[in-house]
């Protein structure tokens, strides 16, 4: 009875003695740090302005009359332009207008952007069932490519594209700006036998589409 008691307590006192180091262990490596010159860190984002695109047109109707004097032979080689006036008539010299303005708003001054779309010319009407010839009747739209480049569309030959033909519009903007697409319609009267032009009409209809302008990086 004596040894086993003996024992007994022999192993209390190890049991206790090891509790006792591993306690003295965790305070020997126990830390204490001051937080009163500790700066916090702070991030502060920003985001920048949404700009806005808009599509207008100034010119929604122009108009083209000629009569048999303005084509008679006494006016040889003129060429008569379309005009936004119905009472308007009997004008020589070039004039385009603008089909088309893009303009951003509302944005930062170093935002660039790529428009990009397409701006289509459809014909209709008795003249161009007419046995119509080469610069008879000329479209001419200027700017499509943002470098006031023009491109010539000639009546005779839309006869041959189904009577409409779609032109790539690629202009580049920076900032808040804008820029135009302009377009003429002009009649010749050519130094040849131009009867068949005679008691005929001609819708030209020109339209914007899928205009987008994103933002380049």
């Amino acid at each position: 009875m004596d040894k086993k008691n003996t024992m007994l307590l022999t192993v209390i006192a190890v049991a206790t003695l090891l509790v006792a180091v591993v306690g003295a262990t965790f305070a020997y490596f126990s830390l204490t740090t001051e937080t009163k010159d500790y700066s916090k860190t702070t991030v502060t984002g920003t985001t920048s302005k949404i700009p806005s695109i808009t599509l207008t047109n100034e010119n929604k109707n122009l108009y083209l009359k000629v009569n048999a004097t303005e084509m008679a032979q006494t006016s040889i080689n003129k060429k008569f332009y379309a005009v936004t006036s119905d009472e308007q008539r009997n004008v020589t010299s070039e004039t385009s207008y603008n089909i088309l303005t893009i303009t951003t708003t509302d944005g930062e001054t170093n935002t660039k952007y790529k428009c990009g779309g397409t701006v289509k010319v459809t014909v209709s009407g008795t003249m161009t069932d007419a046995d119509i010839q080469p610069g008879d009747v000329s479209i001419v739209l200027t700017n499509l490519d943002g470098q006031d480049g023009t491109t010539l569309m000639d009546l005779a030959g839309l006869k041959e594209t189904k009577k409409t033909q779609s032109n790539e519009l690629t202009i580049d903007l920076e900032g808040n700006t804008s820029a135009n697409v302009s377009a003429y319609v002009m009649i010749e009267n050519k130094n040849a036998d131009q009867n068949y032009l005679a008691d005929k009409n001609l819708t030209v209809e020109i339209e914007a589409e899928n205009i987008a302008c994103p933002i380049q990086q």
